[in-house]
């Protein structure tokens, strides 16, 4: 694996299609900025339409990432003449997306939503200090390890997806996703109809609130497992589906 193969294949990205990736970011950053500048006290929850909006453009960059070179039979005939093994064009877009791409997307959001509260504190008269207050306390308990490899998992998923399918993969991924969440759905279903009796649902003799907490820690500690494997996996699938693309 050559690193200055890897280097090269990442200046390409940012320097192919410079205007649309710029307006991509601005879009961003007047979006976290206008929903700020109506909240700047973020009493409503508006830290999960900024957290949406980060997820939904991070997927689709990530969907994008190797379906936007393959999915044209020109485009495809120069992403396979690149001057770079299927190792060095995975980790490359890897690197791309997980590092380089979420820290602008947090960079942009970060700045766009700044602008929105010292605009949104000043207009409707709101105190700055207890606008940044809220804001800061609103994304610590966003940015939690559980929710980061969450948010790392279906990530690698789309960028498995956008090697898998060729085109429209945002939109297959989504539905392929959607399906298997719906399959699980019936699963839970059917496996909760087991506790039921004559009088209701069976829980265990302890409290029910005490058996719930120790269902949600043991959760979070299992997914945050599944996770911590799924990702990897992803990895491997993309390299695979890659070569077997450029074989």
């Amino acid at each position: 694996m050559n690193v200055n193969k890897i280097k090269l294949l990442l200046q390409r990205y940012f320097v192919e299609n410079r205007r649309k990736k710029f307006q991509l970011f601005l879009i961003v950053f007047l979006g976290a900025a206008l929903v700020y500048f109506f909240d700047p006290a973020g009493v409503s929850g508006v830290q999960y339409t900024v957290f949406a909006i980060f997820c939904f453009v991070s997927m689709w960059i990530a969907s994008k990432v190797f379906s936007f070179d393959i999915s044209r039979k020109e485009s495809a005939m120069n992403y396979l003449l690149v001057p770079a093994n299927s190792v060095e064009k995975t980790v490359a877009n890897l690197i791309l997306v997980h590092i380089f791409i979420n820290i602008l997307l947090i960079i942009t959001l970060f700045a766009g939503i700044c602008f929105g509260i010292i605009i949104g504190s000043l207009y409707f008269q709101y105190s700055l200090n207890l606008s940044f207050n809220n804001f800061a306390a609103d994304f610590t308990d966003l940015f939690t390890l559980s929710n980061i490899l969450e948010f790392l998992a279906f990530q690698s998923l789309f960028i498995f997806g956008s090697v898998y399918f060729r085109k429209g993969a945002f939109v297959k991924t989504l539905l392929a996703l959607g399906f298997f969440f719906l399959v699980l759905l019936f699963i839970g279903i059917a496996v909760f109809g087991l506790f039921r009796n004559e009088t209701g649902y069976y829980y265990p003799s302890r409290p029910l609130n005490v058996w719930l907490d120790d269902s949600i820690i043991q959760y979070k500690c299992l997914n945050n497992i599944l996770n911590i494997v799924w990702i990897p996996v992803c990895w491997i699938l993309t390299f695979f589906r890659l070569r077997e693309t450029e074989a």
